[in-house]
């Protein structure tokens, strides 16, 4: 086209939701494609180069992540995270499929009902939900994240008023791993692979388990951000290094081209791994001025996110994504 390379068209079949399409500064032409159960989709899918399965794993997608795998069917080009893989990153198949890797720590997670909690609240059940648990436990409502209804209780009582104010009708729970530092701080990472590749996109350190990002502490607190600043230049050859086998794990087993998840260390030196999602949230809009080292190492993100979008369409090898295209 006049001496110019034509723009890659990514069709990134996806679905309505509240936590997004995560597809961080893709620069090709995109077209998405919205998909809900109850569409026939007769067109198909409209020209493509590559295919971008954006949709995450939510009860309400599961219609639809069945629609876009049948859509599948009707393309020649190659297809990034696949439906089958985004399956596996629901909270039980996550655990099933990734618990008992070596290097990696999960906590058991089970799916329960308000009734299976009242049955046990009222003495007509003594079971915890999951194997060897006791109180502390996790809790949080079914289809939630980013810490929505997220709580840990310590005891029956606690249980209690967690499900009087709570009007869901079902829930997680977990047991409460302590991943607390010598320091008593939590230090939770975000990470994207992107093939094979990983990518810190921040570093989350509080006084309190449950670590949001960003948030006061940071704010407030220098030293925090020079910590986070320091692990993001020697991220690859530090964190990165010492869970090597862990996070090559995440992907082998997934079977995913793009994947984020939360992670802390134990204090045996495992990843501990909270949740694996398709759809996080990746970006570069922290305040510049108290997270300078921020932007540099989110256009890293996307550069390796475009890079893997453009490899695609010829013969997409999650090896591809190297240093090559980590530096500025």
């Amino acid at each position: 086209m006049s001496g110019q390379q034509a723009k890659k068209r990514l069709v990134t079949p996806s679905v309505v939701s509240k936590y997004g399409v995560d597809a961080p500064h893709a620069d090709p032409q995109v077209e998405v494609l919205y998909v809900d159960g109850h569409s026939t989709q007769e067109r198909g899918l409209p020209e493509h180069d590559v295919v971008l399965v954006a949709a995450c794993a939510l009860d309400e997608n599961t219609a639809a992540l069945d629609l876009i795998a049948s859509l599948l069917h009707t393309t020649t080009k190659r297809v990034l995270n696949l439906p089958e893989g985004i399956a596996h990153t629901t909270c039980e198949a996550a655990y099933a499929l990734l618990g008992g890797s070596r290097g990696i720590c999960m906590a058991p997670t089970t799916r329960v009902s308000r009734a299976q909690i009242l049955d046990l609240l009222a003495g007509r059940s003594n079971n915890l939900f999951v194997p060897d648990a006791h109180y502390p436990l996790i809790i949080r409502p079914v289809g939630s994240h980013a810490g929505e209804g997220l709580e840990r209780v310590s005891s029956a009582a606690e249980l209690v008023d967690y499900v009087d104010r709570s009007a869901a009708a079902e829930f997680y729970i977990a047991p409460f791993i302590d991943y607390s530092s010598a320091d008593g701080l939590f230090r939770k990472y975000r990470i994207v692979m992107i093939g094979m590749t990983p990518f810190l996109c921040h570093m989350g350190i509080s006084a309190h388990w449950m670590v949001h990002y960003p948030y006061a502490e940071m704010i407030e607190h220098p030293e925090r951000r020079a910590e986070e600043e320091r692990l993001m230049a020697n991220f690859d050859t530090t964190f990165a290094v010492r869970h090597r086998e862990a996070l090559r794990a995440v992907v082998e087993l997934t079977g995913l081209d793009y994947v984020g998840f939360d992670c802390s260390e134990t204090e045996d030196g495992r990843l501990l791994i909270f949740e694996i999602v398709t759809a996080m949230v990746v970006h570069d809009m922290d305040d510049a001025a108290l997270f300078p080292y921020k932007l540099p190492q989110m256009r890293r993100v996307f550069r390796a996110f475009h890079q893997m979008l453009l490899a695609a369409r010829t013969a997409w090898n999650p090896a591809t994504i190297t240093q090559e295209y980590r530096s500025e």
